[in-house]
C-alpha cells in the first residue's frame, strides 16, 4: 500500500530468497550535486553507504554501476570490483565489507529513469546473462508497482483535494442568501443551494429527478424564461416575470457552463424575489401619476385664475375708459 513498504520488502527478498549479501535501492536526487538518495536496504550493510560517496554526475564518482544506470538508464555491473577500474574509488570499502561484484538495475517510469536497484555479491563473474535477465525483470516489476502506488496515491490525493474544493464550494453556495440552481441540458435539477431548497420547501430527495418547471406546476418549459434563453443562445440571459404560482415576482437570471467543446453541460439559475421592489416601483408609478395629476389640477386652477383675474381688469380698465367720456 505503501511505496516505502515495497522497497523495503523487495530488497528483503532479494537478500533472503536470492542469497546476496547486500542490497540497496537508491533515487536519483535533481540537485547540483546529483547525489543519489538510499531509500531502502537490506543485507549485511555494516555502514557501507555511509563510508561511500556516490553520484549520478558523469564525474569520477559518478561512474560506478550506480551513477552509470541511473545517468544512462541502461544495466551497469561490475564482474570483478577487485580488477574493474572504474570502481577504484570504493574498491577499498567494498572489499572491507566482502563485496566481489555489483549491478545495478534503473527503475524508470515513462521512459524516465528515478531510481536504481543495486546488488552486490560475494562471488566475481556473480552475474550471469540469465541471472541479468531475471533481474532486470525483477526492476521492471518493481518500477511498475512504484509507478502504481503513486498513480493510486495521486489519485487519493486528488480526490481528497476534489472533496474538499466541493466542501467549500457547497458551503459558499449555501451561504448565498438567494436562490442558486444548477439544471443539466434537459431542465432537469442537479441542486440547488439552502435557499433554493427552502424557496421550493422541498428537500434534496424531493427535488430529484424533478424538471425546474415542474417545480412551478407546470408541464412545459415556460414562455418566457432564462434558463431556455441559455439553452437556445449559450449566453448568460435574463428575465423579470410573475410567477403566478408563487404570487411574486422574480428576477430570472441563468448562466451557461460549457465544456472545453463548447458544448452546454449545465446551467446556473439565479432567483431574485423582486416582489417588494416591484410593489415599490408601482407605489412610485401611482404616486408620480398622482402628482402629475395634482400639478395638472394646480395648473389648471391657477389658468382659470389668472384667466378670472385678466377679464376682471380688463372690465375695470373698460369702466374706468368710459367714466372719462
Amino acid at each position: 500500500r505503501k511505496e516505502d513498504e515495497l522497497l523495503q520488502t523487495i530488497a528483503q527478498l532479494i537478500v533472503q530468497k536470492g542469497g546476496y549479501p547486500f542490497v540497496w535501492i537508491g533515487y536519483r536526487e535533481e540537485n547540483d550535486e546529483k547525489t543519489v538518495r538510499p531509500v531502502a536496504r537490506a543485507g549485511f550493510d555494516n555502514e557501507y553507504l555511509k563510508e561511500v560517496s556516490i553520484t549520478w554526475a558523469d564525474t569520477e564518482y559518478g561512474r560506478s554501476p550506480v551513477g552509470i544506470a541511473l545517468r544512462t538508464g541502461q544495466i551497469a555491473m561490475t564482474q570483478n570490483i577487485l580488477t574493474d577500474p572504474k570502481f577504484a574509488p570504493w574498491r577499498d570499502k567494498a572489499i572491507k565489507h566482502g563485496y566481489a561484484a555489483s549491478i545495478a538495475l534503473p527503475l524508470k517510469e515513462n521512459h524516465d529513469t528515478f531510481g536504481s536497484l543495486n546488488i552486490y555479491a560475494t562471488e566475481p563473474e556473480a552475474f550471469d546473462p540469465k541471472e541479468v535477465a531475471l533481474l532486470e525483470e525483477l526492476a521492471k516489476d518493481l518500477a511498475y508497482g512504484i509507478t502504481t502506488l503513486r498513480t493510486r496515491e495521486n489519485h487519493d490525493r486528488l480526490d481528497a483535494q476534489l472533496e474538499e474544493t466541493k466542501t467549500l464550494l457547497e458551503t459558499i453556495l449555501d451561504s448565498i442568501p438567494d436562490v442558486i440552481g444548477v439544471q443539466d441540458v434537459n431542465y432537469g435539477i442537479v441542486r440547488y443551494n439552502k435557499a433554493g431548497y427552502e424557496f421550493v420547501k422541498m428537500t434534496p430527495e424531493e427535488v430529484s429527478g424533478k424538471k425546474c418547471f415542474e417545480l412551478m406546476g407546470r408541464k412545459a418549459p415556460c414562455t418566457i424564461c432564462a434558463t431556455s434563453e441559455v439553452y437556445k443562445t449559450k449566453k448568460p440571459a435574463r428575465v423579470e416575470r410573475y410567477e403566478q404560482a408563487l404570487g411574486m415576482w422574480l428576477d430570472v437570471r441563468a448562466y451557461p457552463l460549457l465544456d472545453e467543446a463548447g458544448n452546454l453541460v449545465k446551467v446556473i439559475e439565479h432567483l431574485l424575489d423582486i416582489t417588494e421592489k416591484k410593489s415599490a416601483e408601482e407605489e412610485l408609478k401611482k404616486a408620480y401619476e398622482n402628482l402629475e395629476k395634482q400639478v395638472a389640477e394646480r395648473t389648471a386652477e391657477l389658468r382659470a385664475a389668472k384667466e378670472s383675474a385678466d377679464a376682471a381688469s380688463r372690465a375695470k380698465s373698460d369702466f374706468l375708459a368710459s367714466m372719462s367720456h
